[in-house]
């Protein structure tokens, strides 16, 4: 009895030891690879440069910015879903430095829609619900926020395989991406009349910007409560099938363009996709890395023009 007692002791240390290890191994490399989502939240919550312009937005800005035509000063911290509610969580880390950087917040027509299945992406925040208090209580509020997540070796069940075939495709070289700063491009061309079908759907398609009071409250008391940060609130090119979707553009812009007549410390950059060709569109709302690079040199010139950078 006494033996087989040592041998489940054994074996139950050696599957604790695998854990702790397979944890520490997964946080390790997941933390570390700009592929990777979480390594942008353990960057912001690090010891990010004082002068650093921050840019925030989804998947919009992670691949429409090519953040070293803009300033070099720059990091993109762009996930896929970021809304508002996003932002507004990963801002308590910006507002938190001692810095005056401006803050770059790419808006939109779906800036204030939230959603917390489809916004809040699980594995962008489960490698530090562990150690980090405000990340648990950010799911918490969610209702993505499960006890196990807090347990060392299984915190990551369902999410190792989302991991791995990322982190085996960098290694591989089978990433084609383009990873610099933040931003991510992809150097394929789309298809032509893939693109077609896309532009049909899209104007088939109906959506309408809501501006949420109580939200909006929140937002603007970024802009009151620092008034030592300048607040750049840019609208990046729209495909035209986009815009004409949005039931209320001209409202949508308005709105934002508002913000920055009321608030001193907010500036307002409108850039019209319908100078853009669809050659440098990725899909119907997303620029490739032609579009980025155009949108970006436009938009160092208007930040040096308003005296921003």
């Amino acid at each position: 009895m006494k033996t087989v007692f040592l041998k489940f002791f054994l074996i139950l240390l050696i599957a604790i030891f695998f854990l702790w290890w397979l944890d520490v191994f997964f946080t390790s490399n997941v933390l570390n690879s700009t592929a990777l989502t979480p390594n942008k939240i353990e960057r912001l919550i690090g010891n990010t440069p004082s002068d650093e312009i921050a840019i925030f937005g989804n998947s919009r800005a992670t691949k429409g910015y090519l953040v070293d035509s803009i300033t070099p000063k720059a990091y993109n911290y762009g996930m896929p879903n970021e809304n508002f509610d996003i932002i507004e969580f990963l801002l308590q880390y910006e507002l938190k430095k001692n810095s005056v950087a401006p803050i770059i917040i790419d808006v939109h027509d779906y800036f204030y829609q939230h959603d917390s299945y489809f916004n809040v992406n699980i594995e962008t925040y489960v490698p530090f619900v562990k150690d980090n208090i405000e990340v648990e209580n950010f799911l918490k509020q969610n209702n993505r926020y499960h006890p196990y997540y807090s347990i060392v070796g299984l915190r990551y069940f369902g999410l190792y395989t989302v991991y791995t075939n990322i982190l085996i495709s960098k290694f591989m070289g089978w990433d084609k991406k383009i990873y610099s700063k933040g931003s991510i491009f992809e150097n394929a061309t789309h298809n032509k009349e893939t693109f077609k079908k896309r532009v049909t759907k899209r104007l088939s398609d109906q959506r309408t910007f809501v501006a949420e009071k109580e939200k909006e409250k929140r937002f603007t008391n970024f802009f009151k409560q620092h008034p030592e940060r300048k607040f750049i609130l840019v609208m990046s090119p729209y495909h035209y099938s986009l815009k004409q979707s949005v039931t209320n553009f001209d409202e949508t812009e308005n709105y934002f363009k508002n913000l920055s007549i009321t608030y001193p410390n907010v500036e307002f950059l409108f850039f019209d996709g319908s100078t853009y060709p669809d050659r440098f569109f990725k899909d119907t709302i997303h620029l490739n890395i032609l579009g980025s690079a155009k949108f970006s040199k436009d938009l160092k010139i208007e930040l040096t023009k308003r005296k921003l950078i």
